[in-house]
C-alpha cells in the first residue's frame, strides 16, 4: 500500500483525474448524440421533424432547426449546444444556445432534491416541474425581447430512406474528436483552479480547514451581495463558485460544509427557494461556456457567462423581495 501525502493524493484524485473525468463522462453522451443526430439527418426524418416546429419556434424568433437542440437541452448544455451546427445562421444559431442555457439540465436536479426535501417535502414534484417551466418562460421572454424578426427557412423536404453507417461513423468520430480536442483545455485548467482555491489559503499554504481557503475568504467578502436574495451564508455562496465547474459540485460542495442539522438555521423556506432560483439561471458549467467559446468566439462566451450570472442575481432578488412583502 503506497503511503501518499493527502493533499497529493486530493490533488491528483480531486484536481488532475476529475478534470479528466469531467471530459470523459461527456464522451458516451456526445457519442449517443452525435450518432442519434447523425442517422436523423441521414435517414431525412431531421429534416422533416425541423419543418414541423418552424411554425410554433417562429413566434419566438427562432426556426424548426432550433427544436432539436432546445430538446436535449433538458438532459445536458454541452450536446445541446453541440447539436446547434445545423443552424447556419450566426444569429439564430447564439439565440438558440441563450435559450439552452435557461434550460434546467439533468445535473441541476440533485441540487432541487435536496433542498426540496429539507423545506418542501410535502411539494416535491410540484415545485421541480415550476423550476423548469419557469427557466423556460425566461428564456421565452428573453429572445422575443431581443429578437423582434421572426426567422425561418425554406428547405425541400427530401424522402425517407436508410442512413449509410459508414458515413454516419465517420460523421461521429469527427465529432467526437472536435469536441474532446477543444474543450478539454478550459475543463481541465478550471478543475484544478477549483482544487487549489477550496485547498490553499491566502499565503499559499496547504488547508486543513476549508474555512481557512481561498475560496472561502472570497465567498465570505462576496456574501453582502447575497444578503437581499435571502442567502448569505459564506459555504452557499462557496457551492456556487465550485458549481461553475459543474452543477453536481455543487450539492457535493454543500454536503461536505453543511451539516444537514445546520441547513434549516442559515436558510429560510423562502431563501432555499431563492437559491433554486439562482441556480436555476446563473452561468451553465465550464463545459458548457468552453463549448459555447468552440461554437460561437470568446466574445459571446464571456456574455453569457456575465449575462446569466448577473440575471440570476437579478431576478433572485426581485422574488425574495416581492415574495417576502407579499407573504
Amino acid at each position: 500500500q503506497l503511503n501518499l501525502n493527502e493533499y497529493l493524493h486530493s490533488f491528483v484524485i480531486h484536481g488532475i483525474l476529475s478534470g479528466i473525468f469531467a471530459i470523459l463522462r461527456f464522451v458516451p453522451i456526445i457519442l449517443l448524440l452525435f450518432l442519434f443526430f447523425g442517422l436523423l439527418d441521414e435517414s431525412g426524418i431531421l429534416a422533416r421533424i425541423s419543418v414541423l416546429m418552424d411554425a410554433p419556434l417562429k413566434m419566438i424568433g427562432l426556426s424548426g432547426k432550433s427544436f432539436f437542440p432546445l430538446f436535449i437541452g433538458f438532459g445536458c448544455s454541452v450536446p445541446a449546444i453541440l447539436s446547434t451546427k445545423s443552424i447556419h445562421s450566426k444569429k439564430e444559431r447564439f439565440l438558440t444556445i441563450l435559450l439552452i442555457c435557461f434550460m434546467s439540465c439533468s445535473a441541476k436536479i440533485p441540487v432541487y432534491l435536496f433542498f426540496c426535501h429539507a423545506f418542501f417535502e410535502q411539494h416535491i414534484i410540484g415545485i421541480i416541474i415550476l423550476l423548469y417551466i419557469f427557466g423556460m418562460l425566461m428564456g421565452c421572454c428573453l429572445l422575443i425581447l431581443l429578437n423582434k424578426e421572426s426567422t425561418s427557412f425554406v428547405m425541400e423536404v427530401p424522402e425517407l430512406k436508410m442512413p449509410q453507417f459508414f458515413s454516419v461513423l465517420i460523421y461521429v468520430l469527427q465529432k467526437l474528436k472536435e469536441f474532446i480536442t477543444r474543450t478539454f483545455t478550459i475543463i481541465y485548467i478550471s478543475s484544478i483552479l477549483i482544487w487549489c482555491l477550496q485547498h490553499f489559503n491566502l499565503s499559499f499554504q496547504l488547508i486543513n480547514n476549508p474555512n481557512d481557503s481561498i475560496l472561502a475568504f472570497f465567498s465570505k467578502n462576496l456574501s453582502f451581495l447575497f444578503i437581499p436574495l435571502g442567502f448569505s451564508d459564506w459555504r452557499l455562496i462557496t457551492s456556487l463558485i465550485s458549481g461553475l465547474s459543474a452543477k453536481e459540485v455543487i450539492l457535493s460542495t454543500l454536503i461536505i460544509l453543511i451539516p444537514p442539522s445546520e441547513i434549516h438555521s442559515i436558510l429560510t423556506p423562502l431563501g432555499a427557494y431563492s437559491f433554486m432560483i439562482f441556480v436555476l439561471l446563473y452561468s451553465p458549467c465550464m463545459a458548457s461556456i468552453a463549448t459555447i467559446k468552440q461554437e460561437l468566439g470568446v466574445k459571446y462566451a464571456i456574455f453569457i457567462f456575465l449575462f446569466q450570472c448577473i440575471l440570476a442575481w437579478i431576478v433572485s432578488f426581485l422574488f425574495y423581495q416581492i415574495t417576502s412583502l407579499i407573504l
